[in-house]
C-alpha cells in the first residue's frame, strides 16, 4: 500500500507520522532532516554507515550498500564531506538514504521533498515506486510522489492541493553571469555582483559577476551549487572576495533554518526586533498573522512560522529582500501568502502599509532575491540567475 496524506500545516501530521512509525515499526524520516544527522561521525560515508553498524552488518556489505545508495542519491562526491556542513537538500538526501540502508519493511515520510532539487525528487519517486513494503507520505501540498499513491486530502473540498494548479506565469528572463554577454537581455541592474568568490566548507563559489534587476529574481541550481552561499555573501554574513554594489545594502534576510533565528517570546516582539512595534503590527496585519501575534514563534505551525520569518525580514522596510528557500514548510495557504508578500514588496505596497501605520523604512523597495526548488512556483519570478 502506498498512501499520500495531504493536510494543512498545524493539523497534526508530524505527530501522526511519528505515531504510525512507532506502531508499525516502519523507518521514519521527519520533516527536520538535520535532526536525523547524528553528529557522531565526521564524514557522510561514516554517517550512512551508522545505522548499519548498530545492526551488525559486515563491513564489506556496508561499503557495497553505501556505494550503491550514494550513486542513487547523488552523494558519491560528498562521501568525505562533513555531514553537518551540507546544504538543506543534501542533508535530506543523507537522511532518507540512511533510513533505506537499514532495509526497512515499511516507510513513513514526513514532507520528504522539502529543499530537494529535481534529481533528488526523481530518486525518491523511483524509491517509492519500487519499494516492496507499505509507504505512507505526509505532506502539506501536492508533489510528484502523490501520483504513485492513494491520495487522502484533509483540505476543504474547494482547495486544490497543488498551489500553482491553474496558474499561468510568464517565464522568468534569464540573467547572464557574464556582464559583457550580449546573448542574454541585460535589464538595468539595481544590484551589481562583481567577481564574487566564496570559499566555504570545502566548496568554492565563483568567480561570479551578475546584475540583479528591479523585481523578483530566482537564484536557481541543484542542491549544493552555492545558492545559500551567494545570499549569505550578498548579505555580508560570510567572508568573500569581490563586491556587491551598492554597499552597504539595506536588506532583510530570512534563512532556511528559521527556528534558530527566533529569540523573542511572541511573534509580535520577534517581528519588532531591530524595528518598532508599529512596523510589527502593520506586518502582522498585512501577512495575515493576527491569530498568532501573541504566540511564541516556535509554537506556531510551520507554514505560518515561515511567514513570520519573512515578516521579520520586512520589519525595517528594506530595499532588498533575501529569502532562502522560503517555501520549505509552507502549506497551500502559505504559498499564496508568500506570493502576495513578494509581489507586494516589489510593488511598494508593504512600504506604503508601514508608512500608513506611522512606521519607518530604510528606503524604497528594489528587489527580492530568493531560492526555491519548486520549479512551477518559481516561475512567478521576473528573472532567473542559474548557478
Amino acid at each position: 500500500m502506498k498512501k499520500f496524506v495531504c493536510a494543512p500545516s498545524g493539523s497534526g501530521m508530524s505527530e501522526e507520522a511519528w505515531a504510525l512509525a512507532e506502531e508499525t515499526g516502519a523507518a521514519w524520516v521527519g520533516n527536520d532532516a538535520a535532526a536525523h544527522i547524528t553528529l557522531l561521525r565526521s564524514t557522510v560515508e561514516q554517517e550512512l554507515a551508522f545505522g548499519m553498524e548498530q545492526m551488525g552488518v559486515p563491513v564489506p556489505d556496508m561499503r557495497a550498500r553505501i556505494q550503491d545508495v550514494a550513486g542513487q542519491w547523488g552523494l558519491t562526491t560528498l562521501l568525505q564531506r562533513d555531514p553537518s556542513k551540507l546544504s538543506t537538500g543534501q542533508t535530506r538526501r543523507v537522511a532518507i538514504a540512511s533510513s533505506l540502508l537499514r532495509n526497512p519493511d515499511n516507510l513513513v515520510l514526513d514532507c520528504p521533498l522539502d529543499g530537494c532539487d529535481m534529481d533528488a525528487t526523481r530518486a525518491l519517486v523511483q524509491v517509492v515506486d519500487s519499494f516492496p513494503g507499505d509507504v505512507t507520505i505526509f505532506d502539506r501540498t501536492w508533489n510528484h510522489l502523490a501520483d504513485l499513491c492513494d491520495v487522502e486530502s484533509r483540505y476543504p473540498e474547494d482547495i486544490g492541493l497543488n498551489p500553482v494548479e491553474g496558474t499561468k506565469y510568464d517565464s522568468p528572463v534569464e540573467l547572464s553571469k557574464t556582464p559583457d554577454d550580449d546573448s542574454l537581455p541585460a535589464p538595468s541592474p539595481v544590484l551589481m555582483i562583481n567577481d564574487l568568490v566564496v570559499e566555504r566548507h570545502a566548496f568554492t563559489l565563483g568567480p561570479l559577476s551578475a546584475g540583479i534587476p528591479r523585481g523578483i529574481t530566482h537564484i536557481a541550481g541543484p542542491n549544493g551549487t552555492g545558492k545559500t552561499t551567494l545570499l549569505l555573501a550578498l548579505a555580508d554574513l560570510i567572508d568573500h572576495s569581490g563586491a556587491a554594489q551598492p554597499h552597504p545594502l539595506h536588506y532583510g534576510w530570512a534563512p532556511t533554518s528559521m527556528d534558530t533565528s527566533f529569540s523573542a517570546k511572541t511573534v509580535r516582539d520577534e517581528i519588532a526586533i531591530g524595528s518598532t512595534l508599529r512596523n510589527a503590527d502593520a506586518l502582522i496585519e498585512y501577512c495575515g498573522l493576527d491569530d498568532v501575534a501573541g504566540v511564541h514563534p516556535l509554537d506556531v505551525a510551520s507554514s505560518a512560522r515561515r511567514i513570520v520569518s519573512v515578516a521579520c525580514a520586512l520589519a525595517r522596510g528594506p530595499e532588498f529582500l533575501f529569502l532562502d528557500e522560503p517555501t520549505v514548510g509552507l502549506d497551500v495557504y502559505g504559498y499564496r501568502t508568500l506570493e502576495r508578500i513578494m509581489r507586494g514588496f516589489v510593488a511598494g505596497e508593504i512600504h506604503d502599509v508601514l508608512r500608513a501605520h506611522g512606521g519607518s523604512t530604510l528606503g524604497e523597495p528594489k528587489s527580492v532575491v530568493w531560492t526555491c526548488h519548486n520549479g512551477p512556483y518559481s516561475q512567478l519570478s521576473d528573472y532567473r540567475l542559474v548557478l
